[in-house]
């Protein structure tokens, strides 16, 4: 073998080496790229996935919502005369008919409401609604107000629901 042939050797072995180490170091750039171009994809597609699931929740949520608000017909056809019942069902103590009054989120709350409350503390209540009821024209409300509220002496607060019955919403 001549010098000039071992020269040669071991240059075109580099070169080889070269070349294969970059076409190595590509094909992982390339691959590491197509990894995580392919897991944001995957993140995004279960993130809208989560979603949907929580639309469709929130959807059935509303749908069941609407359905007990629709069934639920205590209440007056006026802010003033559901107040007006809530009191009369408090003056006969009749705490079960009392919170059928409230939305349905609140009835179990206010059913134990008076619970550990004596007779003259309920009358005293009794007696601050009926001077809300009396002195306020706020729960005079016109046809375009969903939601009404009186702030003096006590605070009442008052919703219609979607069947015409307007429900209390706060005392």
């Amino acid at each position: 073998m001549n010098p000039e042939e071992i020269k040669a050797e071991p240059a075109e072995k580099s070169r080889t080496h070269y070349w294969k180490f970059v076409t190595w170091f590509l094909a992982i750039v390339v691959l590491s790229f197509a990894l995580l171009w392919g897991l944001a994809r995957y993140e995004r597609y279960v993130g809208q996935s989560q979603l949907d699931d929580i639309v469709a929740a929130m959807k059935q949520y509303e749908k069941e919502d609407y359905a007990a608000a629709m069934a639920d017909t205590y209440g007056g056809k006026t802010p003033k005369e559901t107040l007006q019942l809530y009191i009369a069902a408090l003056e006969k103590r009749d705490y079960a008919l009392a919170a059928k009054y409230f939305i349905g989120g609140k009835q179990e709350k206010e059913l134990h409401r008076f619970d550990k409350t004596t007779d003259a503390r309920v009358g005293e209540v009794i007696l601050l609604l009926k001077q809300a009821l009396n002195s306020s024209k706020d729960l005079d409300c016109d046809g375009q107000k969903t939601e009404c509220a009186i702030h003096d002496p006590v605070y009442v607060d008052t919703k219609l629901y979607p069947n015409g019955v307007w429900k209390l919403t706060d005392l």
